[in-house]
């Protein structure tokens, strides 16, 4: 009689093992064996593992360690039992999309509502060509009781013993009414708590020996992965669970009918075909390897194997199974043994006639080092590798097969299986007690390895995650989202990149996922030459302030307003802002670089400076005034009464710090710092800029600054910091902020600016500021006065297309392997315009991962900085006078034609507007 399929599975229940503080899930397996006159039931206790696997961008060494790594762990592979590897690839986009249509909501600009809703759109376009993939890595590991394996003793006792549970068992699943009950049968319990125990704690031990990070999976998760095997719905709670715990046994029911009948009720029943299998309305079919590997060139290339092929952009809905079984130690030596004579002999024949016998001695020599491996230790194992490709059609799914068959060449060459495609499906689910690739009475295709060559037909690499959220990047092998988190997460830093290379795209977008999660953003922007800058009509179109200093009032003296914190907080941040005024009024006094001619020595004019900032900001009228002006605003009488750098020199006196008694040097100081200050103030231009109150408001979401007419060292030393000073009020009046500062090469001669940098990314962290470096090469920061100490603050950096010449500078400075910076210099290191994506090499914290950013079409029109560009945009703006979006929204259309096509965007508005 034909069974149902649900018949043709072997899950008993779900288990959840709450033990020793952990929530662990896995499947109870129970399977009929023997004749129908001594039928036995045969227990297994599957648990399940998610992986990150090892890196591919890795370097040598690190593999090197990996592999033998593996091979060490495999040795204590349990005899009697599978561990399968369990790789997939998927296009999808769902738990992106749900995190955009959050920010979405967040947005306080239509323009930022809009730029995320085309990164909605980018985001769904790439899932939907197959560009964006979801990548995964499971561990099944099984547990079957009454193997021996797992225990150690008097081998009678042990037989007796587990004879008894298997019977326990079989008694205990069969009391089951469905009804939440409790059960106390202390020998059905003692089992499980020692295929927890046992086998979870043999097979984390030896995952984690392997040097793979893992995680064990809830009972939850464990019945997610088994449902998305049938559904493409969420799933439904468990119908069966057993809950284990150190104290007894619960079974949890929240439905009569059995899980087995569930999991296909909504999806229907897999269809079963020779050459293929119809489940979840897609067409699989399964391919496997014809041959073994003819060896690999080194460590990387044999874990990389497998991903050479499964990363590759034509790659998707695509899942590789390796399922792992103990091999016969002495069978194989025999074998070898047979094999050895059989060429030995072929080779004499072949002499005795006069020639000579490539192949056989080539198999000779081949078996000579296998059986060497085996005597230095080495294990033989069956691996079972099985490719399922997923496809919407029987035409597209031949094609898919066809093609990544072509992956692989001979010997290791993989063919599709269009004989046996339902056994072969069915043996990869992990509810059947069966082995993959075997099947009783009719064939067996697992291929015999050593230990030392198993590792390349087993898929254990896969590109590792940077955060959960943030902005994200597609890796280039693989296309797996990857999110850099610069929001939640405390870190700084750096993007370097050459110019054309996508760097104030990538800054752009930056900007944009701090706004919509409400987190303030400062930039301080460096135009080029011709005074054109990429972020100007952003920032006022997404809802910024954009100021050209130079044209702007800016007191020195302004304090961030910390009305809304602590009284404990607003002493810490006033404390650290003096800091980086200090740092500004010391350039101001002895010029950007350093003198000889000083009368007094720095270190006095620094002590005096710290001395006058102490008493002028505990001054109760100083006070008085600057929240006075805080209350009532910038336009107010009060705000033009806010302390200036006039009122700071009143306190650079004797009689103010209460200097009864001075030295001679001490005298001169104090002198030549009221000198210079008052030659400051009363200067026009830049001295009357920053001795007058402020004319700009700094609570806008996003600020950005433009650093522009830049005269001598001396002023254009104490402009910057006059905008970085500008920008740290902001970023300091908020909870958390977000910094970006332009290298400008010419500003980083200057200590002062490189000190005040410094120190921003020494303690900016302890007013949650978030700092963002952005230049060409590392080269001028490194060798400023606060290079190092920069360096050290930068766990993140952002490497994109730079120059032939740089190469050695990151190398150098950042230790980056050449092979692997090298690339980066490379003329297909470009942005891509038939992709519309920038490439970047990410480097957190020493893990390197080479990924693509796909920026929102909408974002690419607003930063579009090109003079060709700025007047097309003009002209499209000027069509749609009362709708800017829908101006900003065309343009990007146009200007993604006028990339992809190579025509001139001139030429591409231009028709558009001879057609309006």
């Amino acid at each position: 009689m034909e069974k149902s399929f649900d018949e043709t599975l072997h899950l008993a229940t779900i288990a959840k093992f709450n033990v020793d503080g952990r929530d662990v899930g896995g499947y109870i397996l129970r399977r009929e064996v023997g004749s129908s006159l001594l039928q036995q039931q045969r227990w297994q206790i599957v648990f399940v593992f998610e992986s990150e696997g090892f890196h591919p961008w890795d370097i040598e060494e690190q593999m090197e360690t990996a592999q033998m790594q593996v091979e060490s762990a495999l040795k204590e592979f349990p005899k009697g039992e599978t561990i399968t590897f369990h790789f997939s690839t998927f296009a999808g986009d769902l738990a992106q999309q749900q995190q955009l249509s959050a920010l979405v909501g967040n947005a306080s600009e239509d323009t930022q509502k809009l730029i995320v809703t085309s990164e909605q759109a980018r985001v769904q376009q790439l899932a939907r060509e197959g560009n964006r993939k979801i990548v995964r890595l499971r561990i099944y590991c099984t547990y079957t009781v009454g193997n021996q394996s797992h225990f150690s003793g008097d081998k009678d006792i042990v037989e007796k013993f587990l004879a008894s549970l298997e019977n326990s068992l079989d008694k205990f699943l069969k009391t089951i009414s469905g009804n939440l009950g409790e059960y106390s049968n202390k020998e059905f319990w003692a089992m499980l708590l020692s295929a927890y125990r046992e086998g979870f704690g043999r097979y984390e031990r030896l995952l984690s020996k392997m040097g793979l990070p893992i995680k064990a999976l809830t009972a939850d998760e464990v019945w997610k992965i088994l449902w998305e095997r049938f559904n493409r719905t969420e799933p439904i709670t468990i119908p069966q669970l057993l809950l284990i715990t150190q104290s007894g046994l619960k079974e949890l029911f929240s439905s009569q009918l059995d899980a087995k009948v569930l999991l296909t009720r909504d999806g229907g029943v897999p269809e079963a075909h020779t050459s293929y299998i119809k489940v979840r309305g897609a067409y699989v079919a399964p391919l496997i390897f014809m041959d073994k590997p003819d060896g690999w060139q080194s460590s990387h290339a044999q874990l990389c194997y497998l991903w050479e092929a499964l990363s590759r952009d034509a790659v998707r809905d695509t899942e590789c199974f390796c399922q792992l079984s103990y091999g016969d130690a002495q069978q194989s030596k025999l074998k070898l043994e047979f094999t050895t004579k059989q060429a030995s002999y072929a080779a004499a024949k072949a002499e005795e006639s006069g020639n000579i016998d490539v192949g056989s001695e080539l198999v000779r020599q081949e078996v000579i080092e296998a059986q060497a491996a085996i005597l230095e230790g080495g294990q033989p194992i069956y691996a079972a590798t099985v490719f399922l490709i997923h496809r919407p059609s029987l035409k597209e799914l031949n094609e898919a097969c066809l093609e990544f068959s072509s992956y692989f060449t001979r010997p290791a060459w993989v063919a599709r299986d269009d004989r046996t495609a339902w056994i072969i499906w069915r043996q990869t689910l992990p509810v059947v007690l069966d082995h993959l690739l075997k099947h009783a009475g009719l064939f067996d295709k697992r291929t015999l390895y050593l230990t030392t060559e198993v590792a390349g037909v087993i898929p254990l690499v896969k590109p590792h995650p940077c955060d959960a959220e943030g902005v994200e990047f597609l890796t280039e092998e693989g296309g797996f989202p990857i999110h850099l988190d610069l929001f939640s997460k405390q870190r700084h830093v750096g993007i370097f990149a050459t110019t054309r290379s996508g760097k104030s795209v990538l800054l752009s977008g930056i900007f944009i996922h701090a706004l919509v999660r409400v987190i303030p953003v400062v930039a301080v922007d460096y135009p080029k030459p011709d005074g054109t800058s990429s972020f100007e009509v952003f920032t006022k179109l997404v809802g910024g302030s954009y100021f050209d200093i130079t044209k702007e009032k800016s007191n020195l003296l302004e304090i961030p307003d910390l009305r809304n914190f602590s009284p404990s907080q607003r002493k810490e941040r006033l404390s650290n802002f003096r800091g980086f005024l200090l740092i500004a009024l010391v350039t101001m006094i002895v010029g950007a670089n350093k003198r000889k001619e000083l009368p007094v020595s720095v270190e006095v004019i620094e002590s005096i400076l710290k001395l006058a900032l102490s008493k002028f900001f505990q001054d109760d009228s100083i006070i008085n005034r600057y929240e006075r002006a805080f209350v009532e605003g910038i336009s107010s009488h009060a705000w033009q009464n806010i302390p200036t750098l006039s009122d700071f020199i009143l306190f650079c006196r004797a009689e103010s710090l209460n200097l009864s008694q001075i030295g001679t040097q001490s005298e001169q100081a104090l002198e030549f710092i009221e000198l210079r200050l008052a030659s400051w103030v009363q200067s026009p231009g830049l001295g009357e800029s920053i001795s007058q109150p402020s004319t700009f408001r700094s609570d806008s979401q996003l600020l950005v600054f433009a650093l522009t007419n830049l005269g001598d060292d001396n002023e254009a030393a104490v402009i910057a910091l006059s905008v970085y000073l500008a920008a740290l009020r902001r970023a300091f009046a908020s909870e958390t902020s977000l910094v970006v500062v332009d290298e400008a090469p010419v500003l980083f001669q200057f200590d002062s600016i490189s000190n005040l940098i410094g120190r921003l990314f020494a303690t900016g962290a302890g007013a949650g500021m978030k700092v963002v470096l952005t230049g060409q090469d590392p080269d001028t920061i490194k060798s400023s006065k606060a290079g190092e100490q920069i360096f050290q603050n930068m766990s993140t950096k952002m490497v994109g297309r730079i120059q032939n010449s740089a190469v050695g500078s990151f190398e150098k400075i950042f230790g980056y392997p050449r092979e692997l910076i090298s690339k980066n210099a490379s003329e297909s290191f470009f942005p891509k315009r038939e992709g519309i994506y920038s490439q970047w090499l990410l480097d957190n914290n020493g893990k390197f991962t080479f990924c693509r950013y796909y920026p929102p079409l909408i974002l690419l029109a607003l930063v579009a900085s090109n003079p060709d560009e700025q007047i097309a945009r003009a002209k499209v703006l000027n069509l749609y006078p009362h709708d800017q979006l829908k101006a900003i929204a065309e343009f990007s259309q146009l200007l993604k034609l006028s990339i992809q096509s190579g025509t001139s965007i001139k030429q591409v508005v231009d028709e558009y507007i001879s057609r309006f």
